[in-house]
């Protein structure tokens, strides 16, 4: 879509709140935010919440009164914005997740065929359903659920986010004792 305003009639409508501007890069860089997030592991609401997040980022950026905005590019430069909102939301919610080869490294199968990965992932549900309540809940909450440490701490209890990963680490080597030793 051919843009209608200068990059610096947008740079000055974000600054003076002109709602017509505001609306006008929103609608031109919806799609393009879209396309960039869904062929990058999102979907449409991830797109629809980094829009808004980047939206914001231009804005505080554009209010910067000791750092002047010369943009020779809109999109490009309001991409980047994107990429980087995008980068930091993915690095924030990876996980090390239950089945990762690391954790089951060293394992053996005690069902006769070692190559059926369900049968693993049932010997682990079942050797969860075993863990202590407590360990259940931490790794549960992290693992699953997605909460972050000070969350679990918060909601479980603990003192600091640094008792969170003691005790949740004890809980992944206990699970995987479990798994060696067949208990």
């Amino acid at each position: 879509m051919e843009m209608n305003y200068s990059n610096e009639e947008i740079v000055n409508g974000f600054i003076t709140g002109n709602k017509v501007i505001v609306e006008y890069l929103y609608k031109i860089m919806r799609p393009i935010v879209t396309t960039y997030i869904t062929l990058n592991s999102g979907n449409t609401k991830d797109a629809d919440e980094i829009l808004q997040v980047s939206m914001l980022k231009f804005y505080s950026r554009a209010k910067d009164k000791n750092k002047p905005l010369i943009i020779k590019n809109i999109d490009e430069y309001f991409m980047a914005i994107v990429k980087r909102s995008w980068i930091i939301t993915q690095k924030s919610k990876k996980r090390n997740i239950l089945y990762d080869n690391h954790f089951f490294s060293g394992l053996e199968l005690t069902e006769p065929d070692t190559n059926d990965i369900e049968m693993l992932y049932k010997q682990v549900y079942d050797k969860f359903n075993l863990l202590p309540e407590g360990c259940r809940n931490i790794l549960k909450l992290y693992y699953i659920e997605g909460y972050r440490l000070k969350e679990i701490a918060e909601k479980l209890h603990y003192s600091n986010e640094r008792t969170v990963i003691t005790q949740k680490q004890r809980c992944l080597n206990y699970l995987k004792m479990m798994l060696k030793n067949k208990l």
